[in-house]
């Protein structure tokens, strides 16, 4: 795996050395928004749009949605580049991703080192962290909403553009005066560059063999019935697929995939009234496989693969009363197809297949007085079935926001949460190799109770939000075997779990200056997060494994130069964050075997996560230039990650020749550039 990560971040280093919804009726003044490029801070939520998105600067060359998430407050951040994240204490499957609603499980791409959904498909984001919407499908942690782009060119729009490891284009095309086609995708060159520049690698960083298979496609149908009423129908895939050899003895795979879709109709019948009905599909698979070879023959072969499909039905009617409320009621149903840690030696597949199902209604209520208070309640009733057991689950999502003054106001948030499948987790890559196995007896569904106080303040062109947050968690998963990525262990997987709880706390920061030349922002958490699992330090608690008690992130952007169809501009972001925990031997011992060799053993001590990793510490500049032709809209970004080229390992493991530990880091200093032209 190190291998297989080095060389791919090497391809762009050949010459350098080696180093390391309901309607929402807004209720405050636009004053105690913080708004920049689109991008708007609520109560509970961070609304952005895709320009913003892109402008973060990422290994890629552009930023996604992700990238973007991990440089907010109360998030916790994976290995470094990575699509891994931990949103104020929960795990990296308690969060939701949706594009338009319908869940994407498989999130990372190119070895996550960005998101699977195009953004040539992506109109806005919102994240959301507390006051939950009614609508939203299980989670404990955060939602990500991508709203897709809709059709609606009066005449056909063309983009096209390039990066590192991704080139891909994208169309807006109308069909009539009532329909319109959208089109995106991407495909990566990542096997043609490596195979350009294997003879400039370093010799252990060369791999006997490397093939590689990434690409995503996007396309929506969008038909306006009549003013009022729109059906729509769209259909997302994605593959990732990576083959590499590092010795002539064995040659491993692994790749996951989305398939999702789905037809949706929206209504408005006068007003704010608005419903919504959809019928969607999804589907998720990842697969691993080692095979051991003799020559060109393979002698043996295990193979291994997880896979998650859904079927989901749902609607949702909203309508005013009165002048003060909109009142909101939904229903939801999925059905379920898991088989985790299916398994096949050298023939057929043994599958671990289950079918559970969820049933869902609920209801949500906005309130709001002039432009001085709002208020919103959501309630859920979960119906859950699986093993042959029926889970009943409430859920509870409150909001809360009054305003002070004119440029201060004071909000809350207290949620209730319910998930009903639990993610076994592996390495902190973002990977899409995790395993997903539904809630049963043994396994309960996960649930969480968090609460937020905070204040939200706007004077001229300074912004401030700051507030404190508590969780607590329970039911949670610990998978004793997360860095088996191959092993047959992860068929076996329900030996290898523990069910436990977990608590979150802390404060949140975030300051935004918005001149006329000069954007800058700075958000900082100060957090502590443990885990609790009777089988294991005791039965006490021990922190979790991306506890980071400091977390800071600023970002700096400076225009050099605008004009009407021109402007260039600086980019700086920098983070330092506390380093995250991991399992090391507390001493050896000594022992001598029979005849007579001594042997030093280690001693792990029974306390999970024992040590602290360094500080993590990294800076990255830019420039970006934009400019119109005749024809044309350019847009250029060129920059450096990692400028100081520090290694921030993100993994230690035990060198069992040498009897130490080894620290593994991923990317050193790494030049990078995205180009985008729409006609």
């Amino acid at each position: 795996m190190r291998h297989l990560f080095l060389a791919v971040v090497c391809l762009s280093l050949p010459f350098f050395t080696r180093a390391q919804s309901p309607v929402w009726r807004d209720t405050l003044p636009q004053a105690l928004k913080t708004e920049r490029r689109n991008a708007v801070i609520e109560v509970g939520k961070v609304k952005t749009d895709i320009t913003t998105v892109r402008r973060v600067i990422s290994p890629l060359g552009e930023g996604d949605a992700i990238k973007f998430i991990q440089t907010l407050p109360g998030v916790s951040t994976g290995a470094e580049g990575s699509s891994a994240f931990f949103v104020r204490g929960g795990n990296m499957g308690n969060n939701l991703l949706t594009l338009d609603g319908v869940p994407v499980y498989g999130l990372s791409h190119l070895l996550g080192l960005t998101s699977a959904i195009p953004s040539e498909a992506i109109r806005s984001m919102d994240f959301q962290v507390g006051g939950f919407d009614g609508s939203r499908r299980g989670l404990l942690s955060s939602h990500i909403q991508l709203q897709s782009i809709d059709p609606g060119a009066s005449q056909a729009k063309i983009n096209a553009f390039a990066s590192n490891f991704l080139v891909g284009a994208g169309a807006d095309i109308p069909l009539s005066d009532k329909t319109g086609l959208v089109v995106a995708g991407r495909i990566s060159p990542l096997q043609l560059e490596y195979k350009a520049v294997k003879n400039l690698l370093p010799q252990d960083l060369a791999l006997q063999d490397f093939g590689a298979g990434v690409f995503d496609l996007y396309s929506k149908l969008n038909w306006t019935i009549k003013p009022g009423k729109r059906l729509s129908a769209w259909v997302f895939g994605s593959r990732d697929n990576y083959r590499f050899q590092t010795t002539e003895a064995n040659r491993q795979s692994l790749g996951w995939s989305n398939v999702v879709g789905a037809v949706q109709y929206h209504a408005e019948r006068g007003g704010p009234w608005v419903s919504d009905a959809s019928l969607s599909f999804n589907s998720f698979e990842n697969r691993q496989q080692l095979e051991v070879l003799s020559g060109n023959d393979i002698t043996s072969s295990l193979k291994m693969k997880s896979q998650l499909q859904e079927l989901t039905m749902e609607g949702k009617w909203a309508r005013p009363v009165g002048d003060r409320f909109t009142a909101t009621v939904g229903a939801q149903g999925v059905l379920s197809v898991f088989n985790p840690g299916a398994s096949s030696i050298d023939g057929v597949y043994v599958n671990q297949r289950s079918v559970p199902w969820t049933t869902t209604f609920w209801a949500q209520g906005d309130w709001k007085e002039t432009d001085r208070y709002r208020m919103m309640v959501a309630l859920r009733g979960n119906l859950f079935h699986s093993d042959k057991q029926f889970f009943f689950r409430p859920e509870l999502s409150f909001l809360a926001e009054a305003r002070l003054s004119s440029w201060l106001a004071i909000n809350i948030t207290a949620d209730r949460l319910v998930q009903f499948y639990h993610t076994l987790e592996g390495i902190p890559l973002g990977w899409s190799t995790d395993l997903m196995v539904p809630a049963d007896a043994a396994t309960p569904p996960e649930t969480a109770w968090q609460g937020y106080l905070g204040l939200r303040g706007h004077s001229g062109p300074h912004s401030l939000s700051v507030g404190a947050y508590y969780k607590q968690m329970q039911n949670l998963v610990y998978y004793t075997e997360a860095a088996a990525i191959f092993s047959g262990a992860r068929s076996g997987w329900k030996d290898n779990i523990e069910v436990g709880k977990g608590r979150s706390y802390g404060m949140e920061l975030f300051y935004d200056y918005s001149g006329e030349r000069l954007y800058g922002k700075i958000s900082y958490t100060l957090s502590k997060t443990t885990r609790e699992f009777s089988a294991l330090n005791d039965g006490l608690p021990f922190p979790a494994k991306y506890d980071r008690p400091h977390i800071l992130n600023t970002d700096l952007e400076w225009i050099l130069s605008r004009t009407d169809n021109r402007q260039h501009s600086f980019n700086a972001a920098f983070t330092l964050q506390s380093g995250h925990c991991e399992s090391v031997k507390a001493f050896s011992y000594p022992t001598v075997m029979p005849y007579g060799e001594q042997f030093y053993l280690p001693y792990y001590g029974k306390q999970p996560n024992n040590y602290r990793m360094p500080a993590y510490i990294r800076m990255d500049i830019g420039y970006s230039a934009s400019w119109h032709s005749k024809h044309a809209e350019h847009n250029l970004v060129l920059g450096i990650y990692n400028v100081l080229n520090r290694h921030n390992p993100f993994m230690i493991t035990y060198d069992k020749s040498k009897g130490t530990w080894m620290d593994i880091s991923l990317f050193p200093i790494l030049p990078n550039f995205s180009y985008r032209v729409s006609f």
